[in-house]
């Protein structure tokens, strides 16, 4: 609302800013391997596999060739 010109009341706030509860506590508490800590173990190490064979796998298909090409070839035949 805008003001009507009478000082002695101001005009509402248009916004607020709120802040948010910290987060860093609930990050740690994920990230701790005191509960689920084998589960957690085991699919880091399945993860890590399966990485390391999908790089190994691609980098077998990274094979650099140059072509060579022969355009007087063309025309015969």
């Amino acid at each position: 609302m805008a003001s009507t010109g009478d000082d002695n009341h101001p005009s509402p706030a248009l916004y607020e800013k709120v802040p948010l509860k910290d987060g860093s506590k609930r990050a740690v508490k994920a990230v701790t391997l005191s509960s689920h800590g084998g589960v957690w173990m085991v699919a880091m190490a399945c993860e890590s596999w399966f990485t390391f064979l999908w790089v190994l796998t691609l980098s077998t298909k990274w094979n650099p060739g140059t072509f060579k090409t022969y355009p007087q070839r063309l025309f015969e035949g």
